[in-house]
């Protein structure tokens, strides 16, 4: 028969064979140009991922944003709401009030002592009447407990 060629184990097991070292080196090592193709491409990829994670956020950002603001506004109706509700309370309960119902506060003079029972009073002291509209400086004349 011919000549055979010798053939490794190696040369049965491997992936690619190549005939010779330079043949082997050119197989091994890419051009060049396919390396910075492949870079390229990469980058591009790279690029797009980032982007695709930016816009996620932004979204995701939007979103919290949207959250917070409806949330914000609740919260602000709802104190709203309670501060009205305690303000009509206050103003129900306000001095000024309670003298547009008809009713008067009674200062005893000169210290000017809010007068809350008779018994406080005796005949002669000089007292301050506040009303709703005006005033009135009255002498005690009796007193009745």
């Amino acid at each position: 028969m011919g000549h055979e060629r010798d053939i490794t184990i190696a040369d049965l097991v491997a992936d690619v064979r190549a005939a010779t070292p330079s043949m082997a080196a050119e197989i091994a090592v890419k051009e060049k140009s396919e390396l910075k193709e492949g870079l390229s491409y990469l980058k591009e990829q790279i690029a797009l991922a980032l982007n695709n994670r930016i816009e996620v956020f932004a979204r995701e950002v939007d979103q919290l944003q949207t959250e917070f603001v409806h949330y914000t506004q609740i919260r602000l109706d709802s104190s709203a709401s309670e501060l009205a509700n305690l303000s009509g309370n206050l103003d129900a309960l306000s001095p000024l009030k309670v003298l547009d119902r008809g009713y008067s506060i009674t200062q005893k003079l000169p210290n000017m002592e809010t007068i809350k029972n008779s018994k406080k009073l005796k005949k002669g002291d000089e007292v301050l009447i506040n009303f709703h509209k005006g005033k009135a400086k009255c002498t005690v004349k009796e007193t009745k407990n």
